[in-house]
């Protein structure tokens, strides 16, 4: 469909109705299983494993034209999250990663914070999560970057 399913979604902070109010306590025990059975797959089998944070356009500084362009409020909902539920949602995210990678404390297991290289603007992003070109590239170099001084060699 040349991204009109998701293009016809775009602006959904002011076109979607009823706007909602959403912060969570503790990221979803799913998400908690995964994270943990990734930690537990590179440790056994020895694989050096970089994680990163999900940087996205959610701040409360981004200009209108991204906001404009925001869909995934959830996507395909008959409602929308406000803006600040989803900063508290990602952060929680990443804080969540942030913290588990630390507890972990395994030389297998290693984060990048991509989120913190990427803050919030029309300078990276082309929607909520989707890089435009400069924020690809800035998203490469931190990533390789992040792989050669935090990754060791085995």
């Amino acid at each position: 469909d040349y991204g009109e399913r998701y293009s016809k979604q775009n602006n959904s902070l002011y076109t979607r109705q009823p706007v909602l109010q959403y912060r969570p306590a503790h990221v979803d025990r799913r998400y908690e299983d995964e994270v943990r059975g990734l930690f537990r797959l590179c440790k056994e089998r020895k694989i050096s494993c970089l994680f990163s944070t999900q940087p996205t356009a959610y701040g409360k500084s981004v200009s209108p034209e991204i906001v404009r362009r925001l869909w995934m409020t959830p996507p395909e909902a008959s409602y929308t999250l406000d803006l600040d539920s989803l900063i508290w949602i990602a952060n929680l995210y990443n804080s969540y990663l942030e913290k588990a990678v630390k507890d972990e404390d395994s030389k297998y297991i290693q984060l990048c914070d991509l989120a913190r290289a990427l803050p919030p603007s029309q300078a990276a992003f082309y929607d909520d999560v989707h890089f435009n070109i400069a924020g690809a590239n800035l998203a490469a170099r931190t990533l390789f970057s992040c792989a050669r001084t935090e990754v060791p060699l085995h």
